[in-house]
């Protein structure tokens, strides 16, 4: 910590330093066990490595943002199992669905060393605007509120809101406030693909969470490892308003691309069949 700062709460966008940030990139293409299946056992590889690269390259741009120094983008995965260079190597690993929790409790080695954390699904596009958002936001939010981005994805033209359209029309909470003229509010889902905690509320997380868990409770591994991560958290989206703090799922798996996952199941139906059954569950983390 610094020892100039006498609040460890403070955000460090706040202090008059550059921002060092660290981000995992979550990475791996083959087989999975169980019964999630995701685009790492099916897509053509080709179309995965771009992807994985897409990811990198957009957040080696976030050093570009005003008040940021040092951005280290480090990919996550196991050897032999992935399209690209692995720079934290998880092959003793027996379940691969466990990666992002793997992931995320590595990044916890790291607290000292850096501002801001970004954990990301390997498919995410997170473009600069998202951390400035962040940056801002976090000088005045408290301890347990982030500005959490729309999953968004995006072809021709038209863009859509992934992980909230897909719950229907009962996606909202009552929980909202008004930041900068806009309506933000928490979803039902606090689902994005994503983390991006600075290093004062990574280390509330750490104070509400068990660094040993490794539960199934929202629609896959991967999924829960990030909601478990953010459980303590307040996660404010912009209210349907998809132009404001979003990042970008490369992969398209809306309902409204008309594309089936899985024979006879469209994305929809198995997501909102997923999510009824793992929010079941989600009172077993508290």
């Amino acid at each position: 910590m610094d020892p100039n700062n006498n609040n460890p709460r403070t955000a460090p966008s706040a202090l008059n330093k550059p921002v060092k940030v660290l981000c995992y990139v979550n990475h791996y293409f083959g087989p999975s066990p169980g019964k999630a299946v995701y685009h790492s056992n099916v897509q053509a590889p080709d179309v995965r490595k771009t992807y994985v690269l897409n990811t990198k390259a957009a957040l080696e741009k976030l050093s570009t943002v005003d008040g940021v120094g040092r951005v280290d983008v480090l990919v996550c995965g196991i050897r032999g199992k992935s399209l690209v260079p692995i720079d934290i190597d998880f092959s003793g690993l027996e379940d691969p669905r466990h990666l992002v929790y793997e992931s995320l409790c590595y990044m916890t080695r790291y607290l000292d060393d850096y501002d801001y954390f970004i954990n990301v699904e390997d498919d995410i596009l997170v473009p600069p605007e998202v951390l400035v958002n962040v940056l801002e936001f976090d000088k005045s939010s408290m301890i347990n509120e982030c500005l959490h981005p729309n999953r968004t994805e995006v072809a021709e033209g038209k863009k859509v809101i992934q992980d909230i359209d897909m719950l229907g029309p009962r996606m909202w909470t009552f929980q909202e406030k008004t930041y900068k003229g806009r309506t933000i509010r928490v979803a039902l889902n606090p689902h994005s693909g994503l983390l991006i905690l600075s290093q004062p509320k990574f280390r509330y997380c750490l104070e509400n969470i068990d660094l040993k868990y490794r539960g199934d409770f929202l629609y896959a591994a991967m999924d829960s490892a990030f909601a478990y991560f953010h459980k303590s958290f307040s996660l404010y989206r912009p209210f349907r308003d998809p132009d404001f703090h979003f990042v970008i799922h490369q992969d398209r798996c809306h309902p409204s691309w008309g594309l089936r996952l899985v024979p006879g199941t469209s994305p929809l139906e198995r997501f909102r069949r997923l999510f009824r059954r793992g929010a079941k569950r989600v009172a077993v983390q508290s």
